[in-house]
């Protein structure tokens, strides 16, 4: 029967190792924290609020401007890091695309 102790503990690390790597954030290319990605979106596109998510392949999330107009946005760093591109497509119509580049 000694041999069956192990097993709770193990099953344990099992899982937690299971449940801990599920819920970490998929990993993103280059220089640009989530935080600044937004602060030069915010103030590039004029917009009051946005919130971006990580997400495969990039970043995604809202925004909202001063008139009200709601922005779908997409954002990509490339892979050496310094370089970030964004899409934004407002829900009047308005569509807007731009870059940051890291010195």
């Amino acid at each position: 029967m000694r041999f069956l102790r192990p097993l709770p503990t193990i099953t344990l690390l099992v899982f937690g190792a299971f449940f801990c790597g599920c819920s970490q954030s998929l990993p993103h290319p280059g220089i640009w924290t989530e935080l600044e990605m937004e602060e030069n979106i915010k103030r590039k596109m004029g917009l009051d609020e946005i919130d971006l998510s990580n997400g495969e392949g990039g970043f995604t999330g809202t925004g909202k401007n001063a008139e009200g107009e709601s922005f779908v946005i997409k954002v990509k760093q490339n892979a050496g890091g310094k370089r970030l591109d964004y899409e934004a497509k407002g829900d009047r119509g308005t569509n807007e695309d731009g870059f940051f580049e890291a010195d």
